[in-house]
């Protein structure tokens, strides 16, 4: 029998409104953002040159070579300062959500110049594309934390974060694109986006597995996360897609599969010992969480 939590363990209390000044490492994130995102915005736009034209072979090789290598980098920087300012901030600084939702739809825009998932895979310039939109989508995460609530998902977005999430067998872009749907899934009144992305991170949970392993055990601890960080107010507007699917039961029907994917984790790795108590902090809230929503009774 699952120990009974306080609630408090999943729900954090809401904290009184600071009205202090900003401090100089929040101006200095808003500096940072206005003064470097443009540069490196058109450092990483893809130009004529960047991909060869179809299977044909480039035009000048190393001009291709040479832009292809700015253009990551370039996303690479943004990826570096968006994470950074996340991490680095208690409290982030106003005005930082706005500057964020700003650059989304020029992170996007230069992602759809780079080309879509069938481009990827096939001809001259394909390995290149394909990590342009890999390190596209740690920048899109880092600002997506950043504006999470402000953020307006858009179908599309969505439906290319998913595309990607279910093609890379890279884990780490798996729980990068897990993370940025998160986090658009908390824009109050977007509820069928909340939706999609609800039942879609509800099949890591869920969905019938081809062996008893876990496949991708730590995109299934993330996904599980998220989903608590959705849910979390049950005021929200698109909290009704929790009830109506009823999701309580369907994430107390996951435990085990989260309590599984913990012990795939190998401590033994980079990394591995922090990952492992981020699958036990995941699995206690899980529990916790489930109390919480029968207690509500809604």
């Amino acid at each position: 029998m699952d120990d009974e939590d306080d609630d408090d363990e999943v729900i954090e209390e809401e904290q009184p409104e600071r009205t202090s000044a900003p401090s100089s490492s929040q101006a200095n994130s808003l500096s940072l953002i206005a003064t470097l995102t443009r540069p490196l915005l058109l450092l990483a736009r893809p130009t004529a040159l960047s991909f060869p034209q179809s299977s044909a072979p480039p035009i000048h090789p190393p001009t291709t070579s040479a832009l292809g290598t700015i253009h990551v980098r370039a996303l690479e920087c943004l990826n570096n300062l968006f994470l950074g300012i996340h991490a680095e901030q208690a409290q982030l600084p106003e005005g930082a959500a706005k500057q964020a939702t700003e650059v989304w739809k020029d992170v996007w825009s230069v992602l759809a110049a780079v080309g879509k998932q069938a481009e990827w895979t096939v001809g001259s310039g394909a390995e290149v594309r394909k990590e342009l939109w890999e390190t596209g989508v740690g920048v899109l995460w880092g600002l997506a934390r950043i504006g999470k609530g402000e953020l307006i998902p858009d179908p599309e977005e969505v439906s290319a974060l998913i595309e990607l999430c279910d093609w890379t067998n890279d884990e780490m872009i798996k729980v990068k694109c897990i993370g940025t749907l998160g986090c658009l899934a908390q824009r109050g009144d977007a509820i069928e986006a909340n939706k999609v992305i609800g039942a879609y991170l509800f099949s890591y949970l869920t969905s019938p597995l081809p062996s008893t392993a876990i496949p991708w055990p730590e995109a299934t601890l993330h996904a599980a996360s998220s989903i608590i960080d959705i849910y979390a107010d049950e005021d929200q507007p698109y909290d009704i897609n929790f009830r109506e699917s009823a999701w309580t039961e369907g994430l107390a029907g996951a435990k085990d599969r989260v309590k599984r994917a913990g012990r795939a984790i190998d401590k033994k790795k980079e990394g591995g010992r922090e990952l492992k108590d981020f699958a036990d902090e995941v699995y206690a809230n899980v529990k916790g969480f489930v109390q919480y929503r029968r207690r509500l009774q809604i």
